[in-house]
């Protein structure tokens, strides 16, 4: 049985759209589990927090997975001493995360119309790595043969 307590909002009314703008707008500036301080950031993974300089940053992958009725954009976020952590749109702190990525690493112009278009292709995309090397060099050090995105 419906909670008579809870306001309800109705579909395509103002009050709807204006719930949805307050919530768009939180999840726009959610930092979510990570932290940033001077320099870097610290990011939730499975043994504790990984502190990591943006500095130290090895590379950056960009692609999608798709998931049927949509598609998830992700971040492969390479470390040092092989850390790496994979960030989705679905993690909280997502946009925040982006911003502060792009204001602290020069990052291929242009990468998430790239990933993002066209709907359910992968597109591997590599914005950023720290040596230069190709994307074919690059996704030879970083991925192994079987562990690329697909």
């Amino acid at each position: 049985m419906p909670d008579s307590k809870k306001k309800r909002l109705l579909y395509s009314t103002p009050a709807y759209r204006a719930h949805l703008t307050r919530e768009f707008a939180a999840m726009q500036t959610d930092p979510g589990d990570f932290t940033y301080f001077a320099g870097g950031f610290s990011a939730p993974a499975a043994t504790g927090y990984l502190k990591i300089a943006w500095d130290d940053l090895r590379a950056v992958f960009a692609y999608k997975r798709d998931l049927y009725a949509t598609d998830e954009l992700c971040l492969d976020i390479f470390c040092p001493e092989n850390n790496s952590l994979t960030i989705t749109e679905e993690t909280a702190g997502w946009h925040t995360f982006t911003e502060q990525l792009a204001a602290h690493l020069p990052l291929l112009p242009g990468w998430y119309g790239e990933v993002a278009v066209p709907a359910f292709k992968t597109k591997l995309t590599l914005p950023y790595e720290r040596e230069n090397r190709s994307f074919a060099q690059a996704v030879a050090v970083y991925y192994p043969t079987d562990a690329q995105p697909a």
